[in-house]
C-alpha cells in the first residue's frame, strides 16, 4: 500500500480522520453514518478508502484504531486535502463530505470490490443449498434486525 507521506508531512496526527463507518449503508446516523444512504455502500474497509485516495492523489495513512462506536471494526484513515501553502491536492475535492460521497459512489466500481460481486455470484449459483456470500456476508450479518 503506497502512502503519499513527504518528509515535510511526518506529523500525521493533526490530518483528519474518516472510519469506514461513516459511509456504510447498514449504519444509522446515531450509530456513526455522516453521508445520505443512497451514496452510502455496504461493509466499506479502510483498504478500499485508501485505494480512492491514491486515484485522487491525496495523502493518506492507515492507522489500525477502532471507531468507538462499533468497536469491532477495525481500522480508520487519515488523510490531508490541502498543501502547506493552501492549495488543494485535487479540485474536486475541497471538503470531508465530498471526499465521503465521493468514496461511496466510487469504491463500488473498484476491481477489488467487482472481483468480490463476482466470486460471491458464482459460488452461490453452484451451490443452491449453501447460503451465499457476497459483499454483506463481509459484514457477518452483524446489521439484522433481531
Amino acid at each position: 500500500m503506497v502512502t503519499l507521506l513527504s518528509s515535510d508531512d511526518a506529523d500525521v496526527s493533526r490530518w483528519k480522520v474518516i472510519y469506514p463507518a461513516y459511509i456504510d449503508k447498514n449504519k444509522t446516523i446515531s450509530k456513526g453514518r455522516l453521508i445520505s444512504t443512497r451514496h452510502c455502500i455496504e461493509c466499506p474497509n479502510v483498504a478500499e478508502m485508501a485505494e480512492i485516495c491514491v486515484q485522487l492523489g491525496i495523502p493518506y495513512k492507515i492507522e489500525y484504531k477502532r471507531y468507538p462506536r462499533d468497536f469491532m471494526v477495525l481500522g480508520r484513515l487519515r488523510y490531508k486535502l490541502f498543501n502547506k501553502d493552501g492549495d488543494a491536492f485535487n479540485d474536486e475535492i475541497l471538503t470531508k463530505k465530498m471526499l465521503l460521497i465521493h468514496m461511496g459512489q466510487n469504491i463500488p466500481k473498484l476491481k477489488s470490490r467487482l472481483s468480490q460481486i463476482n466470486s460471491s455470484s458464482s459460488s452461490s449459483s453452484s451451490s443452491s443449498t449453501g447460503k451465499a456470500t457476497g459483499v454483506a456476508g463481509k459484514c457477518k450479518n452483524k446489521h439484522k434486525k433481531k
